[in-house]
């Protein structure tokens, strides 16, 4: 390949006699220009990196708000209409309702997976702490009902005591209390 050169063989001018660029030119005076050209795609390359990597964290950062915003009221709705009375059956319950409602999330946001985890995550820690929120309700209401039950059962027998004359009968509900 033959690089133009538009001084060859008008001999020594004024600019070329400083020695500033000889009747020939050598291909290191197009270089210096190919390797700014490549420093300045680089740059171009990095901000435009910048700017995609700045925007996708804040449509994650958005969906983070967004979604756990969502999961928060689904969890305080599935917390305040479980029928569950032990901690054991509504563990079940919750797990089956945080696996829907995760994939649910993840369907309606799709992030880019180095965003993706961080949304997980912050899903995860919602559901944990919604989770322990509705065991302590699950179990406050089922040691209510377990001591409502007992008083019924203890006003039941001290009813029955006192409408029994039958000796025998009064002894094994006695013991029965």
């Amino acid at each position: 390949m033959k690089i133009p050169l538009y001084n060859k063989g008008i001999g020594g001018t004024g600019v070329t006699r400083a020695g500033t660029l000889g009747p020939r030119a050598t291909s290191g005076a197009f270089t210096g220009v190919g390797q700014s050209l490549a420093a300045f795609g680089k740059e171009a390359d990095r901000i435009a990196t910048d700017f995609f990597d700045a925007e996708a964290q804040s449509v994650a950062d958005d969906a983070n708000v967004k979604a756990g915003l969502e999961y928060k009221s689904k969890i305080a709705e599935f917390n305040r209409t479980n029928g569950s009375l032990s901690v054991a059956e509504y563990d079940k319950k919750f797990e089956q309702f945080k696996n829907i409602e995760l994939n649910i999330a993840r369907g309606k946001y799709k992030l880019r997976k180095d965003f993706q985890q961080k949304f997980d995550n912050n899903l995860e820690i919602i559901a944990a702490n919604g989770k322990q929120l509705g065991r302590q309700e699950t179990h406050t209401k089922g040691t209510k009902i377990k001591a409502q039950n007992s008083q019924d059962y203890m006003n039941s027998k001290i009813d029955d005591l006192v409408g029994t004359k039958d000796p025998v009968l009064r002894e094994r509900i006695l013991a029965e209390i």
